[in-house]
């Protein structure tokens, strides 16, 4: 109705209560078929891109296995299903592995205390150093002390 008044330009005699619902749930149907719609076309478009990705893992998963078979062809002794069917390889660990590892962290903590023992010895050899310097300008002091008294007392004895 309200499509008639808009495209003539006449408006016609004014609706009843009863003709303005019926337009009303009209409206509402159609808004929701839209809306349907385009749930749909998402659920659609999102399921295509689910069943690339299956597709795509498949055929990923199928070389893989083309590739194991080669491998086992071989060996004839195996039936059909078994070709098929991935191995699992597990790393095997040893026993060796974890003392081989301490052993390892033994001899770096050794290597590091030597360093630390090295490094002492060099800070005390440069202390060492040091410490005779200061007595050695101790004693160039006291000779100058004494040298100065000695040139004090004989200017005072005249």
């Amino acid at each position: 109705m309200r499509k008639e008044e808009a495209s003539s330009g006449i408006s016609p005699k004014a609706l009843t209560a009863t003709e303005e619902i019926l337009e009303e749930i009209t409206e509402l149907m159609a808004n929701k078929q839209n809306i349907e719609e385009d749930e749909d076309s998402k659920i659609r478009a999102e399921r295509s891109q689910a069943l690339d990705a299956r597709f795509k893992a498949l055929h990923t998963w199928s070389k893989t296995k083309k590739a194991e078979k080669r491998k086992h062809d071989s060996d004839e002794n195996l039936s059909d299903d078994e070709q098929l069917t991935p191995k699992k390889s597990r790393k095997k660990r040893r026993g060796s592995d974890a003392i081989k590892f301490l052993q390892e962290q033994n001899e770096k903590e050794e290597e590091r205390k030597q360093e630390e023992m090295e490094h002492r010895k060099d800070m005390a050899a440069i202390e060492m150093k040091r410490q005779d310097l200061l007595q050695q300008q101790l004693q160039m002091q006291q000779q100058q002390m004494q040298q100065m008294q000695t040139i004090v007392s004989k200017m005072s004895q005249p």
